[in-house]
């Protein structure tokens, strides 16, 4: 299994997606068919998933919110 996708090039995605997708201009029709077919050719790929399972679940969410807090608290 795996994942392509095309993701929005505005806001933090490229913190959260690096190199892992394709990035489009929202305003931009021709650039967002580009985009989405450039992401179908693009093999599927299981780094897409472990990097979200990893970083973006509501438990790691939890973790890194209490780090946050708890560096804030200490200083």
């Amino acid at each position: 299994t795996g994942a392509s996708l095309a993701v929005t090039s505005g806001g933090s995605t490229r913190e959260y997606f690096r190199d892992l997708v394709e990035y489009l201009n929202p305003a931009d029709p021709l650039d967002i068919r580009a985009k989405i077919l450039a992401a179908m050719k693009r093999a599927p790929s299981d780094t897409l998933c472990r990097h979200v399972l990893k970083n973006f679940t509501w438990p790691e969410t939890a973790r890194a919110t209490l780090r946050a807090y708890r560096s804030v608290l200490s200083t």
